[in-house]
Order: structure tokens, then sequence, then C-alpha cells
């Protein structure tokens, strides 16, 4: 392949030197950079048959540098930026001198070539190089391409959400300089227009992309742009987390389902094909099927047919980008052929050199204000020498098969439609899933079906009531005190009504619930004290009659007992007071992670937990539990005391005990179940609390008043 350049090279000087002894046409020189070996030749050699021929076109074409001739100096760089800047000053420093600079096929080679020429007065134009950097035009003031830069995508990735109404994205690169400006950039441009960037994820090569997916999906990232040569273990990661179908949106830089023998993909191509399904990609218009004519008066295909003829004659593999090599070189025509007429005055192209820059600004100045209609579509340049033309939209269909559906326009800011843009639903899938905050309140049929349980008990309770007051003068019920009786069973009302409290959500709104909170403690304590203090009051006028050691009548009336119960009450309600002044409950509000709805992921909930607290329940709690644990323990030494007395009617020490135990088992079980549950099981807290009180009290006052 180098004999044959060489030869080619060879046979054009002799051309050369023919025609100018005949004095047909002035050559103009052009130092050719390509990689015609090396580990790129799959792509890189067909740039050099596009460039030949352009030159054929070129010189053809009377109305383009007439009175001049392109000859093209090619150099054979390898893909090796240190070769190309060795042959560039190889071309420096032999006759004859080079106008102009065409390549070369790698970024990297350009900015080293651009470094370079530019003190040399060389203006050069690359047909693909995409690195960002040569965009700096302070470091590369005389580089021109007509490949389009890495960075020019972002307006038609910006665009195209607005298209379709997205306003938030994601953003991720693999951490090569061919992505990381291009990603920056993204990211800068989708917040300036006031949208949402969801996450900007960097990956490196042969990393996991757990990490990196999970983070997509816990981000709820709907409309993913994706920089970097890894997709496929990406891809992979994804479909394997299940952020695929109609609800997620890729759009690539590059496609390619199968890249490198070495990568550790674990999919198979099936469901390689699920995920990739309906991936967009955003890349230059290559070659043009419209029947414009173009600047060599060749339609698109008529080009291509040349170019396929050319590259199968000399033995070279077609390039995708051979059409951006041709247009190179029609810029460098065109740019020349516009200088010759505003050149100084007294200079002509053939009087450049090296170290007078006057021609060379022309030449730049050229290339600014240029605009034709090329084979990769139109050719313009922008003030920082990057290509100005159209951007087309790919689009991967069933089986990796990749189709054009349109082009964005980047003169008229405009989409055209090559086909609509489908989508399997029939809809535009959301940037983002629906959220609900949604408030975890107890299951009102629960609360409900509680309060049918306690109305029973409660029922069963006035029932007591009832009997107790209807026949308080028979002498069974007369000695066992029927007024304190009340109070067992009024206190047992209270606690049951403090046991509905306990679901206060159902019935009231969130600023009415540190109130009922608050009561509830109140009517628990109190319930507690006016029916064990009754009970206990009881025994302990049996206890003082029976242990009484004088021979004279003790007569304890049922006001004395009334005066220890409010004794006890005064102290409960002491505690509550000062809580309720001090450290009054209040509602704070817990937020937990968000979920998916079961029926779909368009939907997202995050639950919220209203719950009482205060700064020193504890405290509060532990007073109260401490002096409710005295009571019971005076109770049940008054029980042991009374234990032998022989009247049954006035004997409640049995009754006590069981009521004691009682208490104890279900305060065992209730208290430490409650607390050590999860907030977020409301409802089990709530069967269990509402359970233990229920029976507990029920249970006490079946058996206080059952036997009589």
């Amino acid at each position: 392949m180098v004999s044959q350049l060489l030869f080619k090279a060879f046979f054009t000087i002799i051309l050369l030197i023919t025609g100018i002894e005949a004095g047909e046409e002035i050559p103009l020189y052009i130092s050719g950079h390509f990689a015609l070996t090396g580990r790129h030749v799959s792509w890189t050699t067909g740039l050099y048959p596009a460039a030949l021929l352009a030159l054929e076109h070129i010189n053809k074409d009377n109305s383009v540098l007439p009175g001049y001739r392109l000859e093209l100096v090619a150099n054979d760089s390898s893909a090796d930026p240190g070769a190309a800047i060795r042959n560039l000053m190889s071309h420096i420093g032999t006759p004859p001198t080079k106008i102009m600079i065409f390549g070369s096929a790698m970024s990297k080679e350009d900015i080293a070539l651009a470094e370079t020429a530019k003190w040399w007065n060389l203006v050069q134009v690359g047909p693909t190089a995409t690195y960002a950097d040569l965009s700096e035009r302070a470091r590369f003031p005389l580089y021109y391409r007509t490949r389009m830069a890495s960075t020019t995508f972002t307006e038609a990735k910006i665009e195209l959400m607005k298209y379709f109404g997205w306003k938030r994205a994601a953003v991720v690169h693999q951490d090569l300089a061919l992505f990381n400006t291009p990603a920056q950039r993204l990211a800068e441009e989708l917040l300036a227009a006031n949208m949402t960037l969801v996450t900007m994820e960097t990956y490196s090569f042969n990393d996991p992309m757990t990490a990196v997916a999970k983070r997509l999906k816990d981000l709820d990232a709907r409309i993913i742009f994706v920089f970097g040569f890894e997709e496929p273990v990406l891809y992979c990661e994804l479909y394997r987390i299940g952020m695929h179908g109609p609800r997620y949106v890729y759009i690539w830089e590059l496609f390619r389902h199968k890249i490198y023998a070495d990568l550790q993909v674990e999919c198979t191509d099936e469901e390689m094909a699920i995920i990739t399904e309906g991936t967009f990609t955003v890349e230059q218009s290559f070659i043009r099927h419209d029947a414009i004519r173009t600047v060599s008066g060749l339609t698109g295909d008529e080009y291509k047919a040349q170019y396929e003829n050319i590259s199968s004659s000399l033995g070279y593999r077609e390039s995708s980008y051979h059409s951006t090599a041709y247009d190179a070189m029609w810029a460098i025509a065109i740019a020349l052929n516009q200088s010759r007429q505003n050149l100084p005055a007294n200079k002509t192209l053939e009087d450049f050199s090296y170290e007078d820059s006057s021609i060379a600004d022309v030449i730049a100045e050229s290339l600014d204000t240029l605009e034709f209609e090329g084979v990769s579509g139109p050719v313009k340049f922008t003030e920082t020498g990057d290509r100005h033309g159209r951007a087309l939209i790919m689009r991967v269909g069933k089986e990796f098969e990749i189709a054009p559906i349109g082009y964005y326009d980047y003169r008229s800011r405009q989409f055209e439609w090559i086909e609509a843009v489908a989508w399997e639903d029939g809809k535009i899938p959301v940037d983002k899933g629906a959220v609900e905050i949604r408030s975890m309140r107890l299951e009102p049929a629960l609360y409900y079906a509680a309060v049918v349980i306690v109305a029973c008990v409660m029922a069963l309770s006035l029932y007591f009531l009832t009997y107790n007051v209807l026949y308080r003068n028979r002498r069974l019920i007369k000695m066992s005190s029927p007024n304190m009786n009340n109070l067992i069973i009024a206190g047992g009302l209270l606690v049951y009504v403090a046991a509905l409290c306990v679901g206060d959500e159902v019935l009231v709104t969130v600023p009415k619930k540190a109130g009922m909170c608050m009561a509830r403690y109140w009517l628990l304590s109190i319930g507690f004290t006016v029916g064990f203090g009754a009970l206990f009051s009881k025994t302990w006028r049996v206890h003082r009659i029976f242990t009484h050691r004088t021979t004279k009548s003790l007569k304890i009336k049922d006001s004395h007992l009334y005066c220890i119960v409010l004794s006890l009450l005064l102290i409960d309600i002491t505690v509550l007071c000062a809580w309720t002044a001090i450290d009054p409950t209040v509602v704070l509000t817990y937020t937990f992670p968000k979920e998916a709805t079961p029926d779909g992921e368009d939907l997202f909930i995050i639950p919220i937990l209203e719950e009482c607290r205060c700064k020193y329940s504890g405290i509060w709690l532990g007073l109260l539990f401490g002096y409710k644990g005295v009571i019971l323990l005076l109770g049940v030494f008054l029980a042991w005391e009374t234990r032998k007395v022989t009247y049954a009617q006035l004997n409640d020490s049995r009754y006590i005990g069981f009521a004691v135990y009682n208490v104890t088992v279900f305060c065992s079980i209730g208290v430490p179940s409650t607390m050590f549950l999860h907030q977020r099981q409301q409802d089990l807290q709530f069967i269990l609390s509402t359970l233990c009180i229920t029976f507990c009290t029920t249970m006490t006052l079946c058996i206080v008043f059952v036997p009589r």
C-alpha cells in the first residue's frame, strides 16, 4: 500500500513537471496527511481515494481556480501524532511550498499538526476530527474541519429534549478526552435551558457498571444521554435491573452493541436487542440522499457510486467518513478560489510563503465566509472553525437495525423528519414518574372494626353499671361497695375511649392530632387510676377493719374511699398538667424512600408518617408507669393481707390478684411489641395496643363483676 502511494506521488510530480513546461496551469501544493497503515486502517485508508476523487473533480472544473491546479503531496503517519509532525516538517523543509494542509484522520494527529502549522502560517482543514479541544480558537487559529465537533451535537440534543417536551435528563460518559468535554457541555446546556440534570455519571475502561446503573434507577432517570465506547456492558447492566421498555429513552453518542472482544458482557444478543431497541443516536449526516446537486455537480448518491469505484480500483477499504474528506478538499479549493480576489496588492497564490501571514489570513477569512452544498450536506464553518451543517437523527430498531429518521438543520434550527417517531405504547415517554406524597394512615376498616369491638365491651360495662345501680341495695351488692364499683366501671370506660384514640388519625386532621395524642395519655392514665384506685381502696377498707386491734368498732365511709381515689387522681393530674404545659406532644412527619406502585413505574409514592412525639416522653412515661407500678404493688400487698378474710362478699383479694396478673401479662406483651415494631407497621401496632387495652380492661371488669 505504501508502494502504491509512492508510485502515485511520483506519477503526480511527473505530470506536474510536464504541465508546467507546457505552460498550462500553475500547481498549488497541499500537504496531505493520511493513516494508510496502523490499527485504524479499517476506516482511515478510505479517506485517501475520496481526496483523490475530489482533486480530480476540482481540477476538471474550470470555474474553480482557473489557471491553477491543485496537487496533493501525501504521507502516511499511521495515525501517530509524532509521525504526522515529522511528515509536516519534511513537507515544509522540502520544495515545493505547500499552501495548505489536508488531514489528518485522527483527532490527536490534527491537534499536533494544528499546533505546529500555525507557526508556518499554514491553514489546515481536517476531515474527521471530533475532539472539542480543536474548537479553541486561541490555540488553533488556522484550523477548520468538515466533520462536526463532538460538542456541536449539544444543540441538537437540547432541541430534541424540547421537541418531545422533556425537561429532565441524566448524562453518563466514559472518562476519555473524546467524551469528557461534550458530556460536560451537554450538562451545562441542560442547566442553561432550565432543565434538570438528574445526575452526571463517569466510568472508566472495564469499570463495573452496577453502581452507575443503580444510581440511574434510584434517581428515576428516564431520558439518558450516554457518551462512551463500552455501551454493551452498560446495556447489559441496565437490562438486568429492568431499565428497558417504553418508559426509558437512551440517546447515545456512538452506537455499538458489540465492541472489543475482551469486554465482560453477560447478556445474550436477545436481551441486548431488547434494551437497545428504540435507542436514539445524534451524529453527523455523512452522505446526502436528496436530489440536490452539490458543488461538484453530483448528487450524493452519484458521488457515492464514483467513490466506491475508485476505492475498489485502488484497493482501499471504504470509510464511513469519505464524504467529509471529499468536502474538506472542496473547502480548500473554494477557499483558495475566493482568496485570489482578496489578496494584498501585487500578490498571487503562488507567492505564499511560510514567513508571510498575509495570504494565510486571507485564506482563513475565506473559510470563515465559505458556504456550499457538499456531499455530506451543507458546508459552513462557525467562528471556531467547526462544521455547521445538519445532524442526523437515527434510531435503533429490532435486531440492532439502525435507520435514519430525521435531521436537525443548524441553520434553520428545525427538525426535518423522514418519518414520524413511533413509540411503543403510542405515547411520548415522560421524563419522570409522577410522585405522590401519601400519608400512612391507619386502615379505616381496621379502625371501625375496633370501634365495633370496643362498643360491645363498653355495652357490657354499661350493663354491669346498670345492674350495680339497680340492685345496689341487695345485700351482696351493698357489701361490695357499689359506689366504688361504679368508679371501677367508669375507669374502664375511660380506658376504652383511650384505646380508640390510638387510631385518631382516621377521625381527625393532622393539626388536631397533637391534642388527641395528649388526650390519649390523660384518658389512659386517669382511667387506670380511677379503676384500680377504687378497687384497691375497697380492699384497703377491708384491711383496716379486720386488722383493727381495738374493741371499738371502726367505721370507714365511702367518702373516705373517695378521698383516696381523689388523692391518687391529684398525683396523676399534677404529672399530666406539668407534661402538657412543659413538654406537650407535637406531630412530627417522617418521610420514607420513594416506592414504585405495584401496577407500574409511572407513579411513585413517597410515604410519610405523622407521629406524636415530645422531647422528654421517656421521663414523663417513666413517672406515670412508676407511679402505676407502685399502685399495683400496693394492691398486691393489700390483697395478700386480706386473703384470710372469711366474708366472701368483702374479700376481693383473689380478684385483685387476677386483675394485677392480667394487667402485668398484657402490659408485658403489648408495650414491648408496640415499642419495637417498625414505624411503618402502624396497623399491627394498633391491633396489638387495642387488643391489649380492651382485653385487659374487659377481663378485669369480668373478674370483679361476673361472680357477683
